[in-house]
């Protein structure tokens, strides 16, 4: 077993890969908007391709075009992005996540063809 697989099995919810062009803005004192590209989601969090300075706990919103717009808290930050949970999300917003996620999934395995 690798150290991705355990993280995998410790996942509450299913990643989808995206790919897909967002704007990040970072909430607090500057509130500046960073565009970035939005790697993987789950109905609890995302991988964030993009220049960010932040750290563990700082408060973003991610607005996903076509899909809505997402209060999350940074929990890790990697060389290209980083990795948030989604924060104040209730089941019907959560729902509405993962059926917009499907129809997005669907979307770019079409494209690709």
């Amino acid at each position: 077993m690798t150290a991705t697989d355990g993280l995998e099995n410790k996942r509450k919810h299913p990643r989808h890969t995206v790919n897909k062009k967002i704007t990040a803005r970072v909430l607090g004192a500057s509130d500046d908007e960073i565009d970035a590209l939005l790697r993987d989601v789950s109905a609890g969090g995302a991988s964030v391709a993009g220049a960010f300075e932040l750290e563990n706990d700082d408060s973003i919103e991610l607005n996903i075009e076509d899909v809505g717009v997402f209060g999350a808290e940074v929990t890790r930050s990697f060389d290209e992005g980083i990795g948030v949970r989604f924060v104040d999300i209730d089941e019907v917003d959560e729902e509405q996540l993962l059926s917009d996620l499907a129809d997005l999934d669907a979307q770019i395995r079409t494209d690709d063809l």
